[in-house]
């Protein structure tokens, strides 16, 4: 699929490119499960440029003129919980808004409390 994403967490990533759609979704919709390989990440982290992880979409392209906020498309990468459905994220911190869409989704309550803000 070749499209390149911002990874807005502390993990130590900071672009990926998504290889696949796992929901089995044709498009790269808020709140979809995709597979990603690592592009460049900071020097001495964790997560390796080449790394295969799974991330979530948590915003999509959009200009805001109300709040003056350019958002491209971003990520959290995450692992999935031993038990049930929860997304548990690689980072301890989200830098960026998080889209409001993912209230309505299940198990994004670890994200949506690591965020700041809400778009």
């Amino acid at each position: 699929m070749l499209t390149t994403l911002n990874i807005i967490d502390n993990s130590g990533a900071n672009f990926a490119r998504v290889i696949k759609i796992l929901n089995k979704k044709t498009t790269l919709a808020i709140g979809v499960l995709v597979l990603v390989s690592v592009t460049k990440n900071i020097a001495h982290s964790k997560i390796r440029k080449g790394d295969v992880i799974k991330a979530i979409l948590i915003n999509a392209s959009h200009l805001s003129i109300i709040t003056k906020i350019i958002s491209k498309k971003s990520i959290i990468l995450i692992k999935l919980a031993p038990k049930g459905k929860e997304y548990l994220p690689l980072g301890t911190r989200i830098k960026g808004p998080v889209s409001s869409n993912l209230r309505n989704k299940n198990g994004m309550n670890r994200i949506i409390s690591l965020s700041k803000r809400t778009l």
